[in-house]
């Protein structure tokens, strides 16, 4: 998620409070959202599922768009339009940051407008200096996504080390032609079940043929995105709409002022 995302400490962030968002237009420009373990099924049962390589790794990410910077998701008010939410975006406005020690330190998006003055939302430190509940709370969210996510990349890793996964040919329309989709991976079925038996064994000890059903299953919900994208076009058309009719009804006088016809108003 883009933003700038500061380190919360008291002395910083003593007197400071946050809000809770009430919309996911900050999720709007991202495309793909990597999955922890433990909300697998629930995700594959509403949203397509992918791998994709980073580096040497490999992640498991749910499909949100086709498009860079597009999240079909997303209603233009910042409603969700899915079944289900990837828990990367629930955590929002903070995020994790790894310390030099290894260790988890709690940021928040400093330019999300939910970083308040303590009487305007919710405190982030209690007066003995010590994070409030919730802040504790979503702490632990974040710490338990991101090590969901860490155990299921050493999944999908051994799934592409084992030569199971393939590019996924997606085709988009782009006015008159068409776009190949690239970066996303497959399971590829027969590979997978063409392999013998110490190797089919070696995945189930890692957690990775449950990731492969997983996204084999989510495959279906690839036509998912289509529908969306025809739910965000009847939106534009019905603000369009809107707009052409506001613009029907405020018609210029002398050119600089406006003026309502209300006798188009009444005879409607």
């Amino acid at each position: 998620m883009s933003g700038t995302f500061e380190l919360i400490h008291h002395d910083a962030h003593g007197e400071k409070a946050w809000k809770r968002f009430t919309g996911y237009q900050f999720a709007r420009g991202i495309p793909v959202a990597q999955l922890a373990a433990p909300e697998i099924s629930k995700a594959a049962l509403s949203m397509p599922l992918a791998f994709m390589q980073v580096g040497e790794a490999v992640s498991l990410v749910a499909v949100c768009g086709l498009l860079p910077e597009q999240n079909l998701f997303i209603a233009p008010d910042g409603r969700w339009l899915g079944a289900y939410v990837p828990a990367v975006f629930r955590g929002y406005p903070f995020k994790l940051a790894r310390s030099g020690d290894n260790n988890f330190a709690l940021c928040i998006d400093t330019t999300s407008g939910l970083l308040v003055e303590r009487d305007q939302g919710e405190a982030l430190f209690n007066d003995d200096a010590t994070p409030t509940e919730t802040v504790q709370q979503v702490m632990q969210l974040l710490v338990q996504t991101t090590k969901g996510q860490e155990a299921l990349s050493q999944a999908a890793t051994a799934l592409s080390q084992a030569g199971v996964l393939e590019p996924w040919p997606i085709k988009i329309k782009d006015g008159d032609k068409e776009r190949d989709v690239t970066g996303l991976l497959r399971v590829n079925e027969q590979s997978l079940n063409g392999l013998d038996d110490q190797a089919f064994l070696a995945l189930r000890k890692v957690g990775g043929l449950q990731v492969a059903y997983a996204q084999l299953l989510s495959s279906a919900n690839i036509g998912v995105l289509a529908q969306l994208e025809q739910v965000h076009g009847e939106i534009q058309k019905r603000q369009d709409a809107a707009n052409a009719e506001h613009q029907r009804l405020f018609q210029p006088n002398g050119g600089d002022n406006g003026t309502i016809d209300w006798s188009r108003i009444f005879n409607n």
